[in-house]
């Protein structure tokens, strides 16, 4: 077994000497400097750090004892093991001295190879262990140092012999001031306690622990011993922890639980009489019972019991006694303020009134004359809500005590905890009755959704296989791969839809506003949608005002709401329909304002139209958090804004019926959710829409007539004050570009996904290299450079973010500022952030078209496409390899 390749420094005047030593350390692989007197020696020690210095007693210069002594005085090299090899000084007193000298060993020469080799090993195994040793050391004493606990470690006599940091500051003295000492007299002097329990745990090897006060802080002392093998008494470890809070947060838990158990002592008291109250479902009809049971003991003779009532804003009488019902009919309705029990529905509070009537107060004139003389009225709140108030009166007593009126607002709060009991259940059985249609709702989206993912799959897998397995002429195999095609597409916007919802639900999904046309944009969607409405011969009628302006938006965004209006459109019309599209100017009316996130729509949820018999439904008001773009502060009002874009797409299809119009733009709600139902689809794309609409500070709204008499969404979008010119062609993206003279190196584990990707990138002229694994990436990065890296992210051993963040740990002219795209099936939001901090330039999700990924290579790589004499597009790359 070969030694590591380590440096050794050998100091000799006699070359020949120099060339065997040499020699015999090189074949055990070593590498050697070689000195010939002591100066250069002591400069070659600086220069090159050797492992070990080997070194004669005999030089021209200094003798080998003076060199090794200035070796080892030197804190830089003292560590550096010295071996002293002559052939001159052979004698013990030779030795002796070069030992003193601080040399680590001895050797006379002539000496066999074997025992050089061997020394050398062992020297430099003990410089080693030497290292180890003191790393170690320094680690222990830095975890040691990280304890917020003082701790000290006591030698058999109570003398310290170590002690981190934490110990050193609450003694507030150093290191050397506390090792040594005796660990009592330093507690005695800085906290004023003794060492007994340090004697205690010497005599019973047991843990001692003392709780003690000092300085008005509270500390607890630890003593734990420490045994050897035969449970003799070694030392012990001393723990100092300052407990002052914790003493503190008891002392209040104790206070606590005194308070509880005194309200434990009350609610027992109040438990036969409230007992019944908590039973019943109506908690109001046993205020006259409980009245009655109260009514000897604390001398009642009346009460009064007043609800809030919120639709006049007033206290209203619901239940009394002691009174005529002709003074009950002048005193049911309450002003918030009025009277004594208006007062406490204003302030909220319980109030008393004692010898009331000898009393000037005019808030008792009501009471007093009814000949009451004491009184307690209490409000009734449970968890802040006021339910309205209870009071009771007496015309024998002129006073309560405040035990009686302690237990009068127990009474109450119990009343106001039935009720509020009585309307919990009332509101939890409304939304049961929610979460149940919710429920089913679930169920009937994960049925939708198994079919609408697994129906793609059939015609793709059974194509595929066919095509495998018999040779189809050229239209049924061109048949064949559209349905493939078109069915994976189908699949993949579903998977895209999830996401977008994911992003919505999440609250991250923003915009990248900047002044755009409308026409450029629906035309762009309609580009999208134009072979789906071929296929069903359904004609497309556009009507585009002229100078409608711009808005500010993203475009992406805003062509996925026009292109799923009309997917939504076409999927509904029938054969030979008609859809039709118009963007116009709308004049907005002055003292308008910008309508987004907070706005409420022109009707209600569920408001039926007023425009005949036509329902309709808008909305701008969205039931989940939005995260506009950050770039751009919050949404503020705008007053006025002069004029917005209208979008308005309208078919002659299957209608929405009028139940089912306000619930059209919510999250997986389908018309028709059976198993039998005409229309796929997942529910996501209209409730999409209106996130996006409203992001944009829009309004979006559907209307029909009926079921099978079309509908119409219109779309509407504040335009900005000044336009920008723009070019509202639909532009040309076929794959007309080149990547001449691109050296890519492309990693994927999966073979099929690499395959298709390299022959891609070729057929477009790029230079590929594949790699099945990162480590294999690694290696062909070594051996080769390159202009763009595209890897997976998941793949075994090693993912492509631990791929990424090694190739950016390199200098650049091996490749650490390669540009780099991550293209993987991980889609998700928190997916791209991780891709771009590993330091990927670009993140795409699988599966993508080869125009995509040609357009975000060119992006990344920073090409520039020049027209050719053929009217084609070269792209042409220089890099600086």
């Amino acid at each position: 077994m070969s030694e590591p390749r380590v440096t050794i420094l050998h100091v000799d005047d006699n070359e020949a000497n120099r060339y065997v030593v040499t020699r015999i350390l090189q074949n055990a692989g070593f590498t050697i400097v070689e000195a010939a007197t002591g100066a250069a020696g002591l400069e070659a020690v600086a220069e090159h750090q050797p492992a070990l210095v080997i070194l004669d007693v005999k030089l021209p210069d200094l003798s080998g004892f003076e060199v090794c002594r200035q070796i080892k005085a030197n804190p830089k090299t003292a560590f550096i093991p010295v071996l002293h090899l002559s052939a001159s000084f052979v004698q013990s007193q030779d030795k002796a001295q070069g030992l003193d000298s601080g040399a680590d060993a001895y050797l006379v020469q002539p000496v066999e190879p074997i025992e050089l080799l061997a020394t050398v090993r062992s020297l430099l195994r003990i410089r080693r262990a030497e290292e180890a040793a003191v790393s170690s050391a320094r680690q222990w004493q830095t975890t040691f140092d990280s304890i917020n606990d003082g701790v000290c470690l006591v030698d058999p006599e109570g003398l310290i012999v170590r002690c981190n940091r934490a110990m050193m500051q609450l003694f507030c003295k150093p290191a050397n001031e506390i090792i040594g000492y005796a660990h009592h007299e330093l507690m005695g002097a800085e906290l004023g306690i003794g060492g007994s329990c340090f004697r205690r745990a010497k005599q019973t090897h047991q843990r001692q622990v003392l709780e003690f006060q000092s300085q008005g802080r509270w500390f607890t002392k630890t003593i734990d011993p420490v045994l050897d093998e035969h449970g003799n008494f070694t030392g012990a470890v001393l723990i100092v922890s300052d407990i002052t809070e914790r003493k503190r947060i008891e002392d209040e838990r104790k206070q606590a639980e005194i308070i509880l158990q005194q309200r434990n002592q009350r609610l027992d008291l109040l438990y036969e009489t409230t007992r019944d109250l908590l039973e019943r479902d109506q908690p109001l009809t046993l205020i006259s019972s409980l009245f009655r049971k109260l009514k000897d003991s604390l001398e009642l003779d009346v009460y009064f019991n007043y609800l809030i009532d919120s639709d006049r804003n007033q206290l209203h009488l619901v239940a009394y006694e002691g009174i005529a019902e002709a003074v009950a009919q002048e005193i049911e309705w309450l002003e918030y303020g009025q009277a004594v029990c208006g007062t406490v529905g204003q302030s909220r509070s319980q109030i008393v009134c004692a010898a009331i009537q000898k009393s000037n107060d005019p808030k008792t004139d009501l009471i007093r004359s009814l000949g009451i003389t004491a009184y307690s009225c209490q409000p009734l709140i449970a968890q802040g809500h006021l339910f309205g108030t209870l009071s009771f009166g007496s015309r024998r007593r002129d006073q309560f005590t405040s035990a009686e009126t302690d237990l009068m607002q127990s009474l109450c709060d119990q009343m106001a905890i039935a009720l509020d009991r009585a309307q919990l259940l009332t509101s939890l059985q409304q939304q049961t009755d929610q979460l149940r249609q919710a429920n089913r709702i679930k169920d009937e989206f994960l049925a939708v959704l198994s079919h609408e993912l697994r129906s793609p799959l059939n015609p793709i897998l059974g194509w595929a296989k066919i095509l495998q397995t018999n040779q189809q002429d050229a239209a049924k195999t061109k048949y064949a791969l559209e349905t493939i095609k078109r069915n994976a597409k189908l699949q993949a916007q579903l998977v895209e839809d999830l996401l977008d919802v994911s992003r919505i639900l999440q609250g991250k999904l923003s915009l990248n506003p900047v002044p755009i046309s409308l026409a450029f944009t629906i035309k762009a969607a309609l580009e999208t949608v134009r072979l789906a409405a071929e296929a069903k011969s359904i004609q497309i009628q556009t009507i585009f005002e002229p100078n409608v302006g711009q808005v500010l938006g993203d475009s992406g965004r805003l062509q996925q709401v026009v292109w799923n209006l009309l997917s939504n459109t076409i999927k509904f019309t029938p054969q030979g329909g008609r859809v039709k599209v118009r963007l116009s100017k709308i004049a907005g009316e002055a003292g308008s304002r910008e309508r987004g996130i907070g706005d409420r729509g022109t009707r209600g949820h569920g408001d039926k139209g007023d425009k005949g018999d036509v329902g309709e439904y808008s909305t701008s008001l969205f039931p989940i958090p939005i995260t506009p773009n950050p770039q751009r502060g919050p949404r503020v009002p705008q007053s006025p804004i002069p004029a917005y874009a209208q979008i308005t797409v309208s078919d002659t299809g299957k209608g929405i019926s009028a139940d089912f119009l306000p619930y059209v733009f919510d999250y997986f709600r389908q018309a028709d959710g059976t198993t039998t139902r005409k229309f796929g689809g997942l529910g996501l794309g209209l409730a999409i829409v209106r996130y996006l609409v409203e992001l944009h500070g829009g309004t979006v709204q559907a209307a029909s007539p009926g079921e099978g008499q079309g509908a119409t969404f219109t779309v509407k979008l504040p335009l900005v004050a000044t336009a920008i010119n723009q070019d509202n062609t639909v532009s040309d993206h076929r794959s007309d570009f080149n990547l001449n003279g691109l050296q890519v190196l492309f990693v994927d584990d999966d073979r099929d996904s690499r395959e298709y990707i390299v022959f891609v990138l070729e057929q477009y002229g790029a230079q590929v290299t594949e790699a099945d694994s990162a480590s294999e990436a690694l290696s062909s990065l070594e051996q080769a450079k390159f202009d763009l890296l595209i890897s997976d992210i998941g793949m075994p051993d090693m993912d492509g973010y631990t791929l990424m963040s090694q190739i950016r740990e390199n200098s650049p002219d091996q490749g650490g500022k390669l540009l780099a795209i991550a293209l993987t099936a991980y889609a998700g939001e928190i997916d791209q952030q991780k891709a771009l901090a590993a330091g990927f330039q670009q993140h795409i999700s699988k599966p993508i078209e080869p125009e995509i990924l040609i357009q975000a290579i060119l992006s990344t790589v920073g090409m520039e496409p020049n027209q050719n004499q053929n009217g084609n597009r070269d792209c042409h790359y220089s890099s600086n390899r």
